[in-house]
């Protein structure tokens, strides 16, 4: 005898059901993006330690922090930071260029500044030697 769709439904019991549908749930759960999912779509500056700024690097923007120096400019686009100006002598954060990958950052010494981009990385190698 064949039994269709709908027969074996009238057949399940609760516990039947329950069977079939905790563990999709469970999968769901399980496979559903989480916050290391958003790892690199973010950078965070500091200044003396202190985290000033959480910024969304999906967003073409413009801003500014205040550090012992003075102001620096952070410039954002097509999912990069870099520091556009900095009150620095030397200018070397500002010749780092622009990050946007996990584990990045830029640092301004005299300024007490950097910018990070948090998260785990997945590299293709541990190390590099020569």
């Amino acid at each position: 005898m064949r039994l269709c769709v709908r027969q074996i439904a009238d057949l399940m019991t609760t516990a039947d059901w329950l069977a079939v549908i905790a563990p999709l749930l469970l999968t769901a759960v399980i496979f559903l993006p989480n916050k290391s999912a958003q790892d690199g779509r973010r950078a965070v500056v500091e200044v003396d330690g202190q985290v000033v700024l959480e910024i969304d690097l999906a967003v073409d923007s413009t801003y500014y922090a205040k550090g012992p120096e003075g102001t620096a400019h952070l410039r954002i686009a097509e999912d990069e930071i870099w520091i556009a100006a900095s009150p620095c002598r030397q200018q070397r954060c500002v010749a780092a260029g622009k990050i946007g990958r996990c584990g990045q950052a830029i640092v301004c010494v005299p300024n007490r500044l950097l910018v990070s981009i948090p998260g785990n990385a997945v590299r293709p190698y541990d190390a590099i030697t020569e």
